[in-house]
């Protein structure tokens, strides 16, 4: 015997009693054809593989692919390759998406990376310096983090290196709001960078 099930219909097929979705046979034959444009995306973006990146989006698979919460974009620049990113952006990734459960942006991923060129790269490709994680921690504020803060063991060069670039892509250092360890940020950035041009800058 069979148990019977109840049916409603929806623009995709039959739906049942359980919520499954039983699609039309040409539907069914796009969904799945997309499916596997966008695992092939993943695999050339992993590979940092312009030319079939570029071929697999002309044939329509989706710039902002994602694996849970990570696009494609995401991957990219956690794993620092400079080439996929580039056509990504070219393509319509979005430079501003949001990922990840603490509300962290594309350039959140890249300053956790500690990879100066990345942050720089994505700053040229209109990246915004001003939104903040679910946490209230500005790009800045999470730079300056890096390495266990300035004088964290493992605080590295390269982290000031970013720090230099936020400073002079982020307005409004003089908000008395942006703080850090109860002192103004931007005298926590200058006395760390050891350098007389940040205090030119924000003066």
């Amino acid at each position: 015997t069979t148990t019977a099930k109840y049916f409603d219909l929806s623009p995709q097929g039959l739906v049942d009693e359980d919520g499954d979705i039983y699609y039309e046979p040409e539907t069914f034959q796009k969904i799945t054809a997309q499916i596997e444009l966008n695992s092939q995306l993943w695999a050339a973006v992993e590979k940092d593989d312009v030319a079939t990146i570029e071929e697999l989006l002309s044939k329509g698979a989706a710039v902002e692919t994602r694996d849970k919460n990570r696009t494609a974009l995401v991957m990219a620049v956690e794993s620092g390759l400079t080439n996929a990113i580039d056509a990504l952006i070219k393509h319509g990734a979005n430079v501003n998406q949001r990922c990840g459960n603490n509300g962290e942006t594309v350039l959140s991923c890249a300053i956790n990376s500690g990879n100066p060129s990345i942050v720089n790269m994505l700053l040229q490709k209109g990246a915004t310096t001003v939104s903040t994680r679910k946490d209230g921690a500005t790009p800045l504020m999470q730079a300056a983090s890096l390495g266990g803060g300035w004088f964290g063991s493992g605080r590295k060069p390269e982290h000031d290196e970013i720090v230099a670039m936020l400073l002079k892509s982020t307005p409004n250092l003089t908000d008395p709001l942006i703080t850090w360890e109860n002192l103004p940020f931007k005298i926590i950035a200058i006395k760390a960078s050891g350098s007389d041009d940040f205090g030119l800058m924000i003066r």
